[in-house]
């Protein structure tokens, strides 16, 4: 990995807390780092939103709240549900049959045992959501891909080294796929919101038990 995905990687998992204003010479020690990249790298990820910059203050890891996670569940359930009309709208054949491969290998990962491996799991949930929805907008793709970023802080921070036993919802998973594919805009959108509600109230109940 290079520089800006190892921190943005710690940002994620919360090993750059929130509310920590960032030591660049200590950084530039712990990475083995000139001070160009480094600040090329802090710039990036604060173009992402990951870090906030105030002029003369330098960068500092975000703080988190429950208002803002549920803001971007709520931007996240906004922006899946439109990008899922437009794609049921502009899918052909072959945005179908990777709806259907990309639901397999999740089904797959998802029934390992005795437990599914986070890594792979992640990997296919994410194939499988975008498979959803790529035929949409490549404009809404990068507003979604910012707000899933941001989201996926406050999940892994708040299950850490629990990550593995988040719900996989495979049941939910089929259901939605096969609204999608059925073009039934309604039950789609509707399976969607509510499974982002259910995301977050679970992230919630985690960080109140911290």
């Amino acid at each position: 990995m290079n520089i800006e995905e190892r921190l943005q990687e710690e940002i994620l998992d919360g090993r750059l807390s929130p509310g920590l204003k960032i030591n660049i010479s200590s950084l530039k020690k712990e990475y083995q780092v000139s001070l160009a990249p480094l600040r090329e790298a802090l710039s990036r990820l604060a173009s992402k939103g990951l870090l906030d910059f105030e002029q003369n203050k330098g960068f500092k890891v975000p703080e988190v709240s429950e208002q803002e996670l549920r803001d971007l569940y709520e931007i996240n359930a906004h922006l899946e549900a439109l990008a899922l009309e437009q794609a049921m709208d502009r899918g052909g054949a072959g945005w179908e049959e990777e709806i259907v491969a990309s639901l397999f290998q999740l089904g797959k990962a998802e029934s390992r045992t005795p437990q599914p491996d986070y890594d792979e799991w992640r990997a296919a949930d994410t194939r499988f959501h975008h498979a959803l929805i790529a035929p949409c907008s490549p404009i809404l793709i990068d507003f979604r891909k910012q707000a899933h970023l941001k989201t996926a802080r406050y999940v892994r921070i708040a299950f850490g080294n629990a990550i593995s036993e988040m719900p996989k919802y495979s049941q939910e998973h089929k259901e939605l796929a096969d609204a999608v594919l059925k073009r039934d805009k309604n039950k789609a959108q509707k399976i969607l919101k509510e499974h982002f509600q259910k995301g977050c109230e679970l992230v919630l109940q985690k960080y109140k038990g911290l």
